[in-house]
């Protein structure tokens, strides 16, 4: 997602993720970056840049923050990947481009400037797009309460990000799930996973595979897999596995052996010869198609099921390979929200 930064504007481009609440950016002076420093966002070059005080309420109210010896506000923030950022937490102006054809300014704008960050991020930084009370959309106000994304297969292309009235997802096609809150601090999307069809075949995920599956499935646009209760794995990627004998399998578990456990010949794998997939939400059935089901391996022509296995205790993740060539919309207008998706041909043409 491209966003512009402070006075004068400086366009940055980072990961949007709804699955955390914090927007940072990497920020001059920067420790290990792997940008060069004229692709840094530099405070000292805006007149808009204001740190914020640690004793104020913001910052005393973050996880994790601290006090720098001119007390100033610090951040370190952890993503589940190992990945992490800390820095100055300050307040900014943050501009959009808008479908009204003038930039949507926020000013005081709360962000953090990392000057020592690692990881898979890519871009400048992150977008946060959680529920939260910091999160971006949050800070956006009422604009904030509706959006939508359609990710594209095609890496060449832009996928499409939209805030507001131009999100609203409807006519044939479109499957809407509750969102489901099992805490008041609750952050992420989550919904709830009833179960898989491979062929027909339906796998229903009940009190064998989780011990309360009411909002048991988060969706996250930053995670690229979908990971699966370990036991509930296995039945369906062995269903899967069962559905694909006519495609040679190939053992491609070198880098990643619970990865890339189920992996093909690619020349043998298309829509039509791959088996139907949906999944099962509440309320909603989603089928999935050849790019929402398998992913690039490590060796040439090798396509590998993009589903993983976690912990049976753990919450169930729906990632971005998934996700990819739907319209995914989120509408938090009443107190539960409903996320929607509505299949798309191609989401790099999206709108045509």
């Amino acid at each position: 997602m491209t966003i512009s930064i402070g006075t004068p504007p400086v366009a940055l481009t980072a990961t949007a993720d709804t699955g955390s609440d914090l927007t940072w950016t990497r920020c001059f002076p920067c420790h290990d970056c792997p940008l060069q420093s004229s692709d840094l966002f530099n405070p000292e070059l805006s007149r808009s840049y204001q740190d914020l005080n640690c004793n104020s309420p913001t910052c005393q109210s973050l996880p994790h923050s601290s006090c720098s010896v001119d007390g100033n506000c610090r951040y370190s923030y952890h993503y589940s990947d190992d990945s992490s950022s800390w820095g100055s937490l300050a307040l900014e102006t943050i501009t959009l481009d808008s479908s009204k054809g003038r930039p949507a300014i926020f000013n005081n704008f709360l962000f953090g400037c990392g000057h020592d960050n690692g990881g898979t991020f890519k871009g400048s930084g992150v977008v946060g797009l959680g529920r939260g009370p910091y999160s971006f959309l949050s800070q956006l106000g009422s604009i904030g309460r509706k959006f939508s994304y359609c990710l594209t297969t095609n890496m060449m292309h832009s996928s499409k990000l939209t805030f507001g009235g131009d999100s609203t997802l409807s006519g044939n096609g479109v499957a809407s799930t509750p969102l489901v809150s099992i805490s008041d601090q609750e952050t992420v999307y989550r919904v709830t996973l009833q179960g898989m069809s491979v062929n027909g075949h339906r796998i229903s995920l009940g009190d064998e595979y989780c011990s309360s599956c009411h909002g048991n499935m988060i969706i996250d646009s930053g995670t690229r897999l979908t990971l699966l209760p370990q036991s509930f794995f296995n039945v369906v990627a062995l269903a899967i596995d069962s559905a694909m004998q006519h495609v040679v399998s190939i053992d491609d578990r070198s880098s990643n052996e619970d990865l890339h456990k189920y992996c093909y010949d690619a020349r043998g794998i298309s829509d039509v010869s791959l088996p139907n997939i949906t999944v099962h939400f509440k309320d909603a059935d989603l089928e999935l198609k050849f790019h929402n089901v398998f992913m690039p391996g490590d060796g040439q022509d090798v396509w590998c099921l993009a589903f993983a296995a976690i912990q049976d205790s753990d919450s169930a993740i729906f990632g971005n390979v998934a996700q990819r060539n739907f319209r995914v919309g989120f509408d938090l207008h009443d107190d539960k929200g409903t996320v929607s998706f509505s299949p798309i041909n191609d989401c790099s043409i999206f709108p045509s």
